[in-house]
């Protein structure tokens, strides 16, 4: 710690500074997540140009040894990138890479941090190498802090794990098909979206990977395997039955009903909607609505709800 600079500073900032420092020196570095929590909640309500002038001088005043250093350091990164000054986030948050070294929980915050730089620029391929780095840094990591199974995913700060890593990409893989004319390209790309759910979904706890389940079949009916879409939508609406938690389960049950009206399978659909009169609130005019008989086919199809 280089004490003597602190005399450079006006009183109340340098005692500002001061405090700042020595609480985030003697808080436990066990946690990540809470500490980093701790970090930002301090800075929360200041101007940016006054926290970029804070996160600057800890990283001139702390040696690397410290995990203040480091969270100031992905901090200034985060604050130029609030402030629009892309080039200069993306220089710190490869700063950051090229000295944090590769057994480092860091590398994984800043990898992701420029990742997400990248995705707002629209440099998907940057953005995707980034991605692909926190998955293949993390089991060297992991090693390090001799940590097992998925609880070392809850020692990090949300969206740097290989489980948002994978979600990310497969995120950006929609992207780019949208970008896409060709429907061969089209269609090989939303599979390696397809494989990249499918990764999360293998890595993650049934709780949190509702969305990606939910994606996944989307991207299933886009390429017409509507069973596949089918067991991922039922998926979803046994996790609400059993952890009575869920976001998505009303999203899974309208379209797994359009799936069955797709399919023809009229009978089935209305039973669905019947099922899906119980768990929402004011569905009666959906349910009366969302049939009418088409007088020609004799058959009855679904309206927009």
């Amino acid at each position: 710690m280089k004490k003597d600079q602190f005399s450079r500073l006006k009183e109340d900032h340098n005692k500002a500074l001061s405090d700042i420092i020595n609480f985030f020196l003697v808080f436990p570095e066990d946690d990540p997540e809470q500490y980093s929590a701790y970090f930002k909640s301090i800075f929360h309500d200041i101007d940016l140009l006054l926290a970029e002038q804070y996160y600057s001088e800890i990283i001139k005043i702390v040696s690397q040894d410290c995990f203040i250093y480091w969270f100031a350091s992905l901090a200034l990164a985060d604050c130029f990138n609030l402030q629009g000054f892309y080039k200069k986030s993306i220089s710190a948050y490869s700063r950051i890479i090229k000295q944090v070294g590769n057994v480092s929980l860091f590398l994984l915050l800043a990898y992701s941090g420029r990742a997400d730089v990248y995705f707002h620029l629209d440099e998907y391929d940057k953005a995707l190498h980034d991605y692909a780095a926190i998955i293949e840094s993390y089991p060297i990591i992991k090693e390090n802090y001799s940590l097992e199974g998925k609880d070392f995913y809850k020692k990090l700060p949300f969206d740097s794990d290989p489980i948002s890593a994978h979600e990310r990409r497969a995120n950006i893989y929609y992207f780019k098909s949208m970008n896409e004319k060709e429907e061969s390209r089209i269609l090989e790309i939303n599979k390696m979206a397809i494989d990249e759910y499918s990764e999360a979904i293998q890595r993650s706890e049934e709780t949190r990977c509702e969305q990606c389940y939910l994606e996944r079949a989307r991207l299933y009916v886009k390429i017409n395997k509507l069973n596949d879409a089918i067991k991922d939508y039922t998926k979803i609406i046994k996790m609400a039955e059993k952890t009575k938690v869920s976001t998505s389960f009303l999203e899974a049950y309208k379209e797994r009903i359009e799936i069955f009206i797709k399919k023809g399978k009229y009978l089935k659909a209305f039973l669905e909607l019947l099922k899906k009169s119980k768990v929402k609130e004011s569905s009666f005019d959906y349910l009366t609505n969302a049939f009418v008989k088409d007088k020609e086919k004799n058959k009855y199809i679904i309206l927009e709800e």
